[in-house]
């Protein structure tokens, strides 16, 4: 979409009869894959969240909530999966193809209760990536620290159906080579688990960062083209509210 269609779609939803909330900052985000001789990345992404209605945006997530009464949601939402490599990222990798990242599609349901929440999503390949899904369950448990930061514990289990697992992690018949067998994965069941923080500096400035580990199941880590039983994903960055 170019910047003014964005900026005319922004000044319709700002005359609606909802309130307009957007932020946007900067994080920087560190990747360390379980490929083979993948190093780990390093690099800087612009952040942008809005919440207009029913409707909201966070980072590289979009949402809308369908259902909501007392502590129960049901959200319709659309977000993309951090796995994938380029070939040319890793010399054990030479030969493979390429593993984009997909764009999944599905709903998640929600439950809250005092500080604990419980959650539980069903999601589908939108762009037939690999056709998979993935169906994941998360606890998570709130602590207010002080009037201005929250602290977030959560831990939770997914499930990759034998299609998604076996897009990223697998081995075709003409990718093998003398040094890396055929392999195919069937569905595999992984954990992870993070930790979050949002720290409100002032009514317009707050900062926040995740940090989360995800431990792969040993049909995954006994692929040739896997070196690590789990990988981490974190971020720290700052938003300013308009």
């Amino acid at each position: 979409m170019k910047i003014d269609k964005i900026v005319m779609v922004t000044a319709l939803l700002a005359t609606g009869i909802y309130a307009l909330d957007i932020k946007v900052g900067v994080v920087g985000l560190v990747k360390n894959m379980p490929y083979k001789d993948l190093k780990e990345e390093m690099f800087l992404s612009p952040l942008f969240t809005l919440k207009y209605g029913d409707f909201y945006i966070q980072g590289p997530n979009l949402g809308y909530k369908l259902y909501q009464q007392e502590a129960f949601e049901i959200d319709a939402i659309f977000m993309p999966a951090m796995l994938g490599y380029e070939s040319k990222d890793s010399t054990y990798l030479k030969g493979m193809e390429d593993r984009d990242l997909d764009l999944s599609s599905g709903l998640e349901l929600r439950y809250k209760t005092g500080f604990n929440e419980f959650s539980l999503k069903m999601m589908y390949d939108f762009f037939n990536t690999h056709n998979g899904y993935t169906l994941s369950t998360e606890y998570g448990r709130n602590f207010l620290i002080n009037e201005n930061n929250v602290l977030t514990c959560y831990a939770g289990i997914e499930y990759f159906s034998d299609k998604k697992s076996d897009y990223y992690f697998g081995v075709k018949q003409r990718e093998a080579t003398e040094n890396r067998r055929q392999y195919k994965v069937e569905e595999t069941i992984n954990q992870y688990i993070g930790i979050k923080t949002l720290y409100q500096i002032d009514q317009r400035w707050s900062l926040l960062g995740k940090v989360e580990y995800k431990n792969l199941d040993e049909k995954i880590y006994d692929s040739p083209i896997i070196e690590k039983h789990g990988y981490a994903i974190g971020y720290v960055g700052v938003l300013y509210a308009f």
